[in-house]
């Protein structure tokens, strides 16, 4: 038996009924003060982030001639993905950022900024910005593919992928 990922989501084999009520419950909660809430401070925090991180880009091209910017998006494989809890991403990602001090890879890093993001099919995934003095690094394709191997290979013991966001970048982004 196939599951669309909507019956995946609801849960399969729910009744009209079920559904029904499932979507009433839903609603329910929608319409709470807590949620609106929420939903007002998600916003607020996603306002004040892109505030800090224009600001951080600003800085850095004033103190910088050059940047080399970097996007890799680190998630999981489809065979672990949808068993990585929030815990686990986190952990992982800061595992990541402790490289910063000590690999070699982020010699020369002058900056970076990430999102955590949710998706069915991907679970949880990270976008992450490295900016470097590009004076001092080149080979940007190169080090965004190091940074992904790190994160598929060691940070998440082989249940992680990536995808090099600098490969072909002029004709995707």
């Amino acid at each position: 038996m196939q599951v669309s990922g909507l019956e995946a989501f609801l849960g399969a084999g729910l009744t009209d009924s079920g559904l029904n009520e499932r979507l009433r419950a839903w609603y329910h909660q929608l319409s709470l003060p807590d949620f609106t809430y929420e939903c007002q401070r998600v916003h607020r925090n996603s306002r004040d982030n892109l505030k800090r991180l224009r600001n951080l880009i600003q800085a850095l091209f004033e103190r910088h001639g050059c940047l080399l910017v970097l996007r890799v998006d680190l998630g999981y494989s489809q065979e672990y993905g949808a068993w990585i809890d929030y815990e686990t991403a986190r952990h992982h990602r800061e595992r990541l950022c402790q490289q910063f001090h000590t690999n070699d890879l982020f010699a020369h890093q002058l900056g970076y900024a990430w999102k955590l993001e949710w998706g069915m099919e991907k679970g949880f995934h990270y976008h992450f910005v490295f900016f470097f003095d590009a004076n001092r690094r080149k080979e940007p394709v190169t080090l965004n593919e190091r940074i992904g191997e790190l994160w598929a290979q060691s940070i998440t013991g082989k249940q992680g992928t990536y995808r090099n966001c600098n490969r072909n970048a002029e004709n995707i982004y």
